[in-house]
């Protein structure tokens, strides 16, 4: 009886072994379903699972410049920080539904926005009358789909700040409220991110992150502007991965 235990164990842990070893060959045609709009050469994907694929598919991209900014406060010390760009209204919409939910539950966090010098000046008129902090941006790269406009939130990580970083139209939940609560509460750890599988344990995701101002990024504002791989979709979270995620 003991034997077969123990055999029944060894199967057990050898097949867990083969599907987290090739769990790159089962999960690609589950994500190219998932992603199929967005990254429909699964180049987030085989960026991590496939030597080499980064450097020889990455298109080169130019600068982004910051133009303007309203609504900044320098002795404000917690900041929120999201990528705004795009015609679709929808953005907007669940930013609005953000800013009004982070001005109740977080009254001594500041909301900044970093917005495409394209979006509709009322979209700016009325991010300003909510008291956000406005960083007008121009970017010849941005394109809805693409990451570009998602490496602009990441300039105040090299800032002596506490952080949040989220996207526009990700709702800002009590979950997220009580994490946040939670975690700037506490000594440890300095920086937060959730981890999804498939992705590596270092891979940093770019949705939600929290970063202690006590903490000093390895990199500075101009290698996230410069930064020549801005464009396939994942590269802003291959570029966190690569600097944040050891």
């Amino acid at each position: 009886m003991f034997t077969l235990i123990l055999l029944y164990m060894v199967l057990c842990f050898i097949i867990s072994i083969l599907v987290l070893n090739l769990h790159s060959i089962w999960w690609l045609p589950v994500y190219k379903s998932l992603y199929k709009t967005r990254d429909p050469d699964a180049f987030r994907y085989y960026s991590y699972y496939k030597t080499g694929y980064h450097r020889s598919h990455s298109r080169y991209t130019k600068p982004f410049k910051l133009k303007g900014m309203y609504n900044v406060d320098e002795k404000v010390g917690k900041v929120i920080c999201m990528s705004l760009y795009g015609s679709n209204r929808k953005y907007f919409d669940k930013l609005e539904s953000n800013i009004r939910c982070i001005s109740k539950h977080l009254p001594q966090w500041a909301i900044r926005v970093y917005l495409h010098e394209d979006v509709d000046i009322t979209v700016r008129t009325q991010l300003i009358r909510y008291n956000v902090q406005v960083y007008i941006v121009q970017d010849p790269e941005c394109k809805p789909g693409n990451s570009a406009g998602m490496f602009w939130r990441f300039l105040p990580l090299c800032e002596h700040l506490d952080v949040v970083i989220m996207d526009s139209d990700d709702h800002m939940t009590r979950s997220k409220i009580r994490k946040i609560r939670d975690f700037f509460s506490s000594d440890f750890p300095l920086l937060y991110s959730v981890w999804g599988f498939p992705w590596p344990k270092q891979h940093i995701r770019g949705g939600f992150i929290m970063k202690k101002k006590e903490l000093r990024v390895p990199f500075k504002k101009d290698d996230i502007i410069y930064y020549p791989h801005r464009y396939e979709f994942g590269q802003d979270e291959l570029f966190l991965s690569k600097h944040l995620g050891n």
